[in-house]
């Protein structure tokens, strides 16, 4: 009797529970190695746009899911590369037949899994797509000793120029992704397994939960007292904004001068993210790193049905509430912390934090009320994140949903928020 082949681990029973990070880096290709990324940015679109295709075709046909192990294994790597011979000749091999179908798999899989929360079925990619990306599952050495370039294949350009402005730390480099974005400018993500388990997620002390309502007049509120306010950077660029949006519109389609219009604008929204994002990085590096603090409680918050609000919609991506709490959320992973989400119909700024007294209606421009039953005079941003955090524990414990259905609807659309106080503006 023969032995059953020893089945082989998935990558990702290989790295569950270890510390994975990636770090990002600006590169610096040259004209040569510009036409090679293209190239394999070009390759990227091509396989998963064909991909895409014989998906659509087979399911059309036979009503069943494409095998991503099969269309792998015997689509790309054979019957699309003999079609195709320049996917062979010039193209990084393991870009194919790795990293594209796995994108591909990941699109479908969000697409099923996240329908709920407005995830759509996978698009056909364009090469007048602003972002293009690709994936290296192998064959990303690191930095020269130097730290002046960033070692990749032959085929995708070699020893591309880099700006290490951090070194990367010890461990073992799992896979790379070079991207280039609207504005022209080329970046390299790395991830790197760092050796290391993450740290089991702590016990907490119930005094020692902080509680955050995020709003528009003050970003944060925390159910200490205090608020943190970060700058509106859309806001503060948008004349610039607007002045540069025009300029792309009265240019010629198709002209150089468009192209260095359009290029000027994408370097401002570029900039504006930029800002945003590292606000973003050091105030939830600034909550997480608070030895205070032990756990998190925030908010359960409708994005999408909040910027129907046409009034408000604009400030609300400004603020990017989504972004911040999914960083959050991963530093709150790396350090061991744990981030507690409350039910969305939760009244947290109706309800008295002292008493428990709810009040019927709560409009917005009420920054400031006093509770009718126990007289205690409460911000109203303050009052909602004392809320959230004992909603949060209550949660925590019962194992379910403590705040039962909403007591009454928002006048300006169905999907809205049905607590307002999130807004956090008059």
């Amino acid at each position: 009797m023969t032995n059953a082949p020893k089945k082989r681990k998935s990558l990702k029973a290989d790295t569950e529970g270890r510390l994975i990070r990636a770090y990002k880096y600006r590169i610096y290709p040259n004209a040569e190695q510009k036409t090679l990324l293209a190239k394999h940015f070009g390759a990227h679109r091509f396989v998963f746009n064909a991909c895409l295709d014989k998906a659509i075709h087979e399911y059309e046909e036979s009503k069943k899911r494409v095998d991503f192990l099969e269309l792998r294994n015997k689509f790309v790597r054979y019957e699309l590369s003999e079609d195709n011979p320049w996917l062979k000749e010039e193209i990084y091999a393991s870009v194919l037949d790795q990293t594209v179908v796995k994108d591909f798999s990941a699109a479908f899989t969000n697409f099923f899994k996240r329908r709920s929360e407005g995830v759509g079925f996978p698009k056909f990619k364009s090469r007048k797509d602003n972002y293009q990306s690709f994936g290296l599952p192998v064959g990303c050495k690191g930095f020269t000793d130097d730290q002046r370039y960033v070692k990749v294949p032959k085929k995708c350009g070699g020893l591309i120029r880099v700006r290490a402005h951090r070194p990367l730390p010890d461990g073992t480099i799992k896979t790379c992704r070079v991207s280039r974005t609207p504005s022209n400018r080329y970046y390299i993500s790395i991830t790197v397994d760092e050796g290391t388990a993450l740290p089991p997620v702590q016990a907490f002390n119930d005094e020692k939960v902080l509680g955050i309502d995020l709003g528009l007049t003050h970003f944060a509120t925390l159910s200490t007292g205090e608020k943190i306010d970060v700058p509106k950077f859309l806001q503060q660029s948008l004349i610039r904004k607007q002045v540069l949006s025009r300029r792309v519109s009265r240019k010629k389609r198709g002209s150089k001068n468009r192209q260095k219009a359009r290029l000027r604008l994408a370097k401002l929204d570029e900039r504006i993210a930029n800002q945003r994002n590292h606000v973003q990085h050091e105030v939830s590096r600034l909550i997480i790193d608070n030895c205070e603090n032990q756990a998190i409680a925030v908010e359960t918050l409708n994005i999408k049905g909040m910027v129907k609000n046409r009034h408000l919609s604009r400030h609300i991506a400004d603020v990017a509430w989504a972004s911040f709490v999914a960083k959050l959320e991963y530093k709150a992973r790396w350090a061991g912390k744990r981030v507690i989400k409350i039910d969305r119909w939760a009244p947290s700024s109706k309800r008295c934090s002292i008493c428990g007294y709810k009040k019927e209606e709560m409009p917005l421009h009420i920054r400031e009320w006093q509770c009718p039953e126990c007289r205690t005079i409460h911000d109203r941003d303050v009052n909602a994140a004392r809320n959230i955090r004992q909603y949060a524990l209550e949660e925590y414990y019962s194992g379910g949903n403590t705040a039962g259905e909403p007591a009454d609807s928002l006048p300006l659309g169905r999907g809205m928020n049905q607590e307002p106080s999130v807004y956090g503006c008059t």
